[in-house]
């Protein structure tokens, strides 16, 4: 099982690019930060987008770990994406 952590070691990961779980209550949150310091919480049902004060204030208890299944799957790299379709026009 992969090892649980506090808030401040996830707002560490999370600077990091890395893409995590947040465990609050019986939901469970995919958490990444965006590129303008935004953090972008998904569930099953819901999606929020909240400041780091908000952030902080909903989910400084909860307990966070990566989320391998998440980072362990293809990205797409938009500068190649742009590349190959430049290529074919």
């Amino acid at each position: 099982m992969d090892p649980l952590f506090s808030f401040p070691e996830a707002l560490e990961k999370l600077r990091e690019g890395r893409i995590l779980l947040a465990f609050a209550g019986r939901k469970t949150y995919q958490v990444v930060q965006r590129n303008d310091g935004l953090y972008l919480l998904r569930s099953e049902t819901e999606g929020l987008l909240l400041s780091l004060d908000d952030f902080t204030r909903l989910f400084s208890d909860c307990q966070f770990k990566i989320d391998a299944e998440s980072e362990d799957e293809e990205t797409v790299d938009p500068k190649k994406d742009e590349e190959y379709y430049s290529w074919r026009q």
